[in-house]
């Protein structure tokens, strides 16, 4: 997803200098995340193409092969951080908070190859629902926010 934020906010309409999502996630909970360092002005235009953004995730065609694309990156990227060993030492510690055992690379590039299209909609659909959580810092007047566009979503 930050790609495509980061292509239509910063590259396309220059709305944003700094923009993209994260994934920090907990035993029980996580959190998407996306970020947008933007003017006071040009801040309603960003929530509005961050939320079509999430929609679009839930109901339109995926161009270019981006999940085989994607697929192929977080597997490039597992590979390249097994050379690390300080990433290899929070890999297994993450393995044993979040799962109480080690998962082989072998099974986690098994499942990420079993992602398709049909998968990334579900969970976008699930993910993407309406709770949303905003949060502003900055000279901002809250008023002026759509309060109803965050309901939506």
């Amino acid at each position: 997803m930050s790609s495509r934020l980061f292509q239509e906010i910063r590259e396309n309409r220059g709305l944003a200098y700094s923009v993209y999502s994260y994934l920090p996630t907990y035993t029980d909970a996580g959190l998407v995340v996306v970020y947008a360092g933007t003017s006071e002005e040009s801040l309603q235009e960003v929530l509005d193409l961050v939320l079509k953004e999430f929609k679009s995730l839930k109901t339109e065609p995926f161009k270019n092969r981006e999940v085989e694309t994607s697929k192929e990156q977080l597997k490039g990227n597992l590979l390249l951080s097994l050379e690390s060993s300080e990433n290899m030492m929070t890999r297994l510690a993450k393995n044993e908070i979040y799962f109480n055992t080690y998962v082989p690379v072998k099974t986690i590039l098994q499942e990420i190859e079993e992602v398709d299209e049909q998968k990334v909609r579900s969970l976008a659909s699930e993910l993407f629902n309406g709770n949303f959580c905003l949060t502003v810092l900055g000279p901002v007047d809250g008023n002026g926010i759509d309060k109803q566009l965050l309901k939506t979503g």
